[in-house]
């Protein structure tokens, strides 16, 4: 897709934004959940586990990230929205991204930052519905 102009989310994507947001969240929730299983099984300092649950804000309690934009009481720390302004388009899906920046000593400890949704999944507009029509005919052909 070359324009010669930035393109925004929702110049490719008719879903609502708070729509996005909302499955961010929930992916966001299930990677860092898996995540934390996978360190208490590789026995990682606990010290680095709850400096990690802080910088994400993780609730231990709901087992949820919290948000900004969470109901409840504003007194513990947020970790930032999702934004849906940095976004890549490949052949196959749109990837977001989201992530704090973490300490250079716990980087080995950070989240992929990039949150997979293939197009069946959303719904493509403008210059982003011939190339999901193209993505669609070549994964048939094979």
């Amino acid at each position: 897709m070359r324009t010669g102009r930035q393109l925004s989310l929702a110049d490719v994507v008719a879903d609502p934004p708070a729509q996005l947001r909302q499955r961010m969240h929930r992916a966001i929730n299930r990677r860092f959940a898996e995540t934390l299983n996978e360190m208490a099984a590789d026995k990682v300092d606990s010290a680095d586990i709850g400096l990690v649950i802080g910088l994400y804000s993780w609730d231990k309690i709901t087992k949820q990230v919290r948000f900004q934009s969470d109901p409840g009481p504003m007194d513990k720390e947020r970790a930032t929205e999702p934004s849906l302004k940095n976004f890549a388009l490949t052949p196959r899906e749109l990837q977001l991204y989201y992530g704090p920046v973490l300490p250079h000593v716990i980087q080995t400890l950070d989240l992929d930052p990039t949150y997979h949704f293939p197009y069946a999944r959303v719904q493509p507009r403008g210059l982003l519905v011939p190339v999901t029509k193209t993505g669609r005919t070549a994964k048939q052909k094979l």
